[in-house]
């Protein structure tokens, strides 16, 4: 599964994931993978995809980095996988430049690649979106709910911006002065507002809200494609508006 770690700046999300990635030592409790003290052996996060601090070597090119990562993290049996992974992240054509050169997006896309590489058993992302355009956002979404799905993985993924991680997360931890105080699936579902060119007559089975020409309505997934064919056929569909995201509204 995907969970999501939300909360307002100072919360402790990265002092928590950071305590979970062995940046930092925890000043008390314990951290436990698969049972065992993170902190009593070495190597227990082998299988860990981790973007925290991504940190490069900047005289070397993307290819470079990635076949160093894998290296001293004794996965050499991935070095094939680079290029597959490059692609998937929109930097294949940039896999011979010098990461100096990189953009902060760009960056950011490299550090996931990373963290995918070896094949994870769970991933641990801190503010994944920063510094990523729309379409760098939307990629980044697919490639997460295809990797997770395939792969099997168990990820944890922190951000301010709600909107991109109520896309990829079906589960939320809201985490408060240090203290997980929510732990669930938030109740309440986005509305999505259609306006028609002439008032709308429901049928038996809408379920929503009409207000002359337009439309309320919460329905997701086959039923609003079903509801948008079904409203096609008699209206002409002006607008479309989808309120904040559940997530947000929670929030």
């Amino acid at each position: 599964e995907m969970a999501g770690l939300i909360g307002a700046n100072g919360a402790g999300k990265s002092t928590l994931m950071k305590t979970m990635c062995k940046f930092i030592s925890p000043t008390e409790g314990t951290v436990k993978i698969n049972g065992e003290d993170l902190y009593s052996k070495d190597y227990l996060l082998k299988d860990v995809g981790i973007l925290l601090e991504p940190v490069f070597f900047p005289q070397l090119s993307a290819y470079e980095n990635m076949e160093y990562y894998l290296k001293i993290h004794g996965k050499k049996e991935f070095l094939p996988s680079i290029e597959e992974h490059l692609e998937m992240v929109g930097l294949l054509k940039s896999r011979d430049k010098k990461v100096k050169s990189f953009s902060f997006g760009m960056k950011q896309r490299l550090g996931l690649a990373l963290a995918l590489s070896g094949k994870p058993k769970m991933l641990i992302l801190d503010e994944p979106f920063v510094g990523l355009d729309p379409n760098g956002m939307k990629d980044l979404i697919k490639i997460l709910h295809q990797r997770v799905k395939e792969d099997q993985i168990a990820a944890l993924v922190s951000s301010h911006q709600l909107h991109e991680l109520s896309a990829v997360c079906e589960r939320v931890l809201v985490i408060q002065k240090g203290v997980i105080v929510f732990d669930g699936v938030p109740n309440d579902s986005p509305e999505i507002t259609i306006e028609l060119d002439r008032e709308y007559t429901p049928t038996e089975s809408f379920k929503g809200r009409v207000s002359g020409r337009t439309i309320t309505t919460a329905v997701q997934g086959e039923d609003l494609s079903l509801l948008m064919e079904t409203l096609s056929k008699e209206y002409k569909i002006m607008s479309v508006d989808t309120k904040k995201s559940t997530l947000e509204k929670f929030f």
